[in-house]
């Protein structure tokens, strides 16, 4: 079930697993409190600092005696439950308190509730329609307009995290003051791009075959103290979904789904990928490999290496 269908749809009881962006888990599980229209005094919040099986399930049983209904929110741990407290779980599953609703949430792809198969999943993720229009509107409450090309590249930057994208908004407003319009340079200024996003801009300036941009990323991304080998590991990780991208004919989402990845990055890829063609990808697939064994053989260092593979692409 997506987030969206909550919208029209009751909550009374059961067993919830929020997955995704969480920002997006956030405002649904606001909108299942304001369904069940449960008080303080009928919610229950556990995470990874007070959980305990035993105490969550009473919870679950506890009889509410100013609301009809309970809700019990459990955030996602870091590791994987233990064998008692799944059993625990798996028979509250079969003997569920028909007035608790009881919301599982993983908003950073734990798993550690994937063992509950009686869990209603909601996808909570953002696809690239909800991120634009919600870039869009959210310039539009500050009295801001943005064009579709700015709202795709502020999602760039911020890797379709809707929490960065939020904070981003409200700082770029603030800077404009009583100023309307965003672009580009505006986002450029203020947005901090991490790695991964500087490598996207790598992978233009490849494509684009230009050689001053492409090495001052490199630079850049060396001055800032990112170690060589996560570098390559991105650049090796981008290009492979762009070989991806180009031999697959599937939808967005689909392909998005099976590399665990966003949508929206999915879409860059295809765009990028339209700068090389399906051989030269393959060739650079195998560079890549090449530059692996030459780092691990000794044969070259890891930043001589790194700029070796850099002129290579741009020259193949």
């Amino acid at each position: 079930m997506n987030h969206l269908d909550l919208q029209s749809r009751e909550i009374a009881s059961g067993i919830y697993l929020l997955k995704g962006d969480s920002y997006l888990c956030k405002q649904t599980q606001e909108i299942i409190k304001d369904k069940l229209q449960v008080g303080e005094f009928g919610i229950s919040f556990f995470d990874e600092e007070n959980f305990d099986a035993i105490n969550i399930l009473n919870a679950c049983n506890q009889f509410s005696f100013f609301d009809e209904k309970r809700l019990v929110v459990v955030k996602a741990l870091s590791k994987e439950l233990n064998s008692k407290d799944k059993d625990m779980f798996l028979a509250y599953a079969k003997n569920q308190n028909a007035n608790c609703v009881l919301l599982l949430v993983d908003d950073f792809d734990s798993k550690c509730f994937d063992f509950l198969k009686k869990a209603e999943v909601v996808d909570c993720k953002a696809n690239e329609n909800f991120l634009l229009n919600h870039i869009k509107s959210s310039f539009e409450k500050f009295g801001k307009v943005a064009d579709i090309e700015v709202c795709k590249y502020l999602c760039s930057c911020c890797l379709s995290n809707l929490t960065k994208i939020n904070v981003e908004v409200k700082k770029i407003c603030d800077y404009l003051g009583s100023g309307n319009i965003v672009d580009k340079q505006t986002i450029d200024l203020l947005v901090a791009k991490d790695t991964e996003t500087k490598v996207f801009d790598l992978t233009d300036a490849l494509g684009n075959k230009n050689k001053d941009k492409a090495i001052t990323y490199v630079y850049q991304m060396l001055e800032s103290g990112e170690p060589v080998i996560k570098i390559l590991g991105l650049i090796n990780g981008q290009f492979r979904r762009l070989m991806f991208a180009k031999i697959n004919k599937g939808s967005n989402q689909d392909l998005a789904k099976t590399l665990g990845c966003k949508e929206y990055a999915i879409t860059k890829a295809k765009e990028q990928a339209n700068k090389f063609g399906a051989k030269q990808l393959k060739a650079i697939v195998n560079l890549l490999m090449e530059t692996d064994y030459n780092i691990k053989s000794g044969a070259m260092s890891q930043e001589n290496a790194l700029y070796y593979l850099i002129l290579k692409i741009i020259n193949s």
